[in-house]
């Protein structure tokens, strides 16, 4: 145990860490984690939220949130369900599987990104996005669609932006970059700061 570290007292009830960017997100993060405590309570076990933000933010005060991360031990929770997606935002799957690989023998559980060697619950990114476009040109007859990326490190934006790319070829639409905005998985995308539609 580490100098200062003080374990938890003996008992049966488990205790389960989340690692989340931030609690005040109104993105998915802000839909899975009440759940997660609402399975939490139902289960018997204490849940600790870690919000630590997103590693290798580039902005230096965003990234000063990842102290928090500092303070998963063995000696403070049994087991992590972690939304890499979100404390993932600018970094690539072996970065994370590398930011994980310090708490081990800890088991870990990650949300949005498939990891080597870790248990992980993905979305099925293509076929929300393919039938998403589909309908704007099929059933709408739009030509021209603006698209919102999230960061190029990211594995399910970038798989969203390819799918995008794939299902207008599929339709004769030539690729435009000018209507392509770069994004942020956890900022609000102020109104008129983007292509629009149509």
């Amino acid at each position: 145990m580490g100098k200062g570290r003080k374990a938890r007292p003996i008992t049966n009830r488990r205790t389960i860490g989340l690692l989340i960017g931030r609690l005040g997100d109104v993105g998915y993060a802000s839909q899975i984690w009440p759940g997660v405590a609402a399975v939490a309570e139902e289960r018997d076990v204490n849940l600790v939220c870690f919000a630590g933000g997103a590693l290798n933010a580039p902005n230096a005060f965003d990234a000063q949130h990842n102290v928090a991360y500092d303070l998963i031990s063995p000696e403070r929770v049994d087991g992590l369900v972690s939304l890499s997606g979100a404390i993932g935002e600018f970094s690539n799957p072996e970065e994370i599987e590398q930011f994980y690989a310090r708490y081990r023998p800890l088991p870990i559980v990650s949300i949005a990104m498939l990891l080597k060697g870790i248990p992980s619950i993905s979305a099925d990114n293509e076929t929300g996005m393919r039938d998403s476009i589909t309908h704007l040109i099929e059933v709408h007859k739009f030509r021209q669609i603006a698209f919102i990326r999230g960061p190029e490190t990211n594995p399910e934006a970038d798989l969203r932006f390819k799918i995008y790319q794939v299902v207008l070829a599929e339709h004769a639409i030539a690729f435009n970059p000018d209507l392509v905005v770069s994004g942020n998985l956890s900022r609000t995308v102020r109104r008129g700061s983007g292509a629009r539609t149509g």
